[in-house]
C-alpha cells in the first residue's frame, strides 16, 4: 500500500501488508477508506470476506470479520432496488 501526496505526485510512504493479514493467494484489494481525523485505514479484502485496519500511528494491522457470516455472499441472494432485480446473470437492470 502506498501513501502519496497528490499535490506533488510522489509517495510519501510505502506500506508492506503481511501475507498473515492479507494472504496474497486470496487477497482482493477492494476499497480504502482513509480517516486521517483518527488516524486509521479501512481495506475491504473481497477475496475472503474481512476488513483490514491499519493504524498509521503505531504502524500495525488488524484483520477483522475474517470469512465473518456478515461478510460471505448468499446463494441465491437477489439485489433489488424498489423490489427489482438488478443483476441476473449480466450487469444492468432486468428488463
Amino acid at each position: 500500500m502506498n501513501q502519496s501526496d497528490l499535490n506533488t505526485n510522489k509517495m510519501i510512504q510505502s506500506i508492506n501488508i503481511l501475507n498473515e493479514v492479507a494472504p496474497y493467494r486470496t487477497f482482493f484489494l477492494n476499497n480504502v477508506v482513509v480517516n486521517n481525523k483518527n488516524n486509521f485505514v479501512y481495506i475491504i479484502d473481497s477475496g475472503n470476506g474481512a476488513i483490514i485496519i491499519y493504524n498509521m500511528k503505531t504502524k500495525k494491522f488488524l484483520l477483522v470479520l475474517d470469512r465473518h457470516y456478515s461478510t460471505q455472499d448468499f446463494p441465491g441472494f437477489v439485489f433489488d432496488i424498489d423490489n427489482k432485480p438488478v443483476f441476473k446473470d449480466r450487469p444492468g437492470p432486468l428488463k
